[in-house]
């Protein structure tokens, strides 16, 4: 004969076997997921992506370069969704799913508002290098082709030179002619550089100075004429107002190779 359950008193102090009940219903004796915190403080941390730091990473070719920061909420996103996942399965032994969205949320505005924002920014740059060349273009097809005072009255216009103007363009245009056709045989020209200088002392342009230059190879050195332009206005999208302050040709000791032939002028 079987002898009845004894019911022995529980000891003072101690806690009663909670193993039987469900988490899911008994959220008092569930844990805080500390990788939902985790998720969270990232995702904070990736706010610093919307900060106008250039440091990049050029993983595509053109203008756009990826923003490093951006990686931070990037990848912040798959560990908060697998933070999620995690408290989901857990069947109530853990807490903590609104962090782990909340940090899902703010990943997601870091990144897609850094990409926006360095977006924004660098097509800026990129359209200010392209009219900047475009501008220094159609000057330098003017002055190949003789002329001269068309440039001249538009640097008087912005850069007015001292004295007479009539004895300034006489000099400048046969300062010009001496660069250009006595030189000896031409061999080419290149575009060397082009660039643009944001403001940094309190005298400068509000919008910066614009910088290109061409390279022309004569078989008596090459021929660098620099097109130093100013930025008027520092509207974040066009119209870009370049205008040309100076054009400054100077000699160089650079020649040909032996083999290189000649080509016609200008062409």
């Amino acid at each position: 004969m079987a002898r009845p359950a004894e019911n022995h008193p529980r000891p003072q102090g101690t806690l009663p076997d909670s193993s039987h009940l469900d988490r899911a219903v008994e959220p008092e004796y569930a844990s805080v997921s500390v990788a939902a915190i985790a998720a969270l403080a990232l995702a904070a941390l990736g706010l610093t992506a919307l900060l106008p730091v250039d440091v990049t990473l050029a993983l595509f070719p053109g203008w756009f370069q990826v923003p490093l920061l951006i990686f931070i909420p990037l990848g912040t996103i798959p560990f908060a969704l697998a933070v999620m996942r995690s408290i989901r399965r857990s069947a109530g032994t853990k807490v903590g799913l609104p962090l782990a969205q909340a940090a899902l949320v703010l990943a997601l505005l870091a990144t897609v508002g850094s990409a926006a924002l360095h977006g924004a920014r660098q097509y800026r740059e990129h359209r200010l290098l392209e009219t900047l060349v475009e501008d220094s273009d159609r000057y330098l097809e003017s002055l190949l082709k003789g002329d001269y005072r068309s440039v001249f009255d538009e640097l008087a216009r912005n850069n007015p030179p001292p004295g007479s103007l009539e004895e300034q363009f006489e000099f400048w245009k046969k300062n010009f002619d001496d660069f250009l056709y006595k030189g000896g045989d031409y061999y080419g020209r290149t575009l060397s550089t082009s660039q643009r200088f944001p403001p940094e002392r309190p005298e400068d342009p509000p919008g910066g100075l614009g910088l290109v230059v061409y390279k022309f190879r004569f078989s008596e050195g090459i021929l660098n004429i620099r097109f130093i332009f100013r930025l008027d206005d520092g509207q974040l999208f066009g119209p870009y107002g370049w205008k040309l302050m100076a054009v400054r040709p100077e000699r160089a000791y650079e020649f040909p190779e032996a083999d290189e032939k000649p080509k016609k002028r200008f062409e």
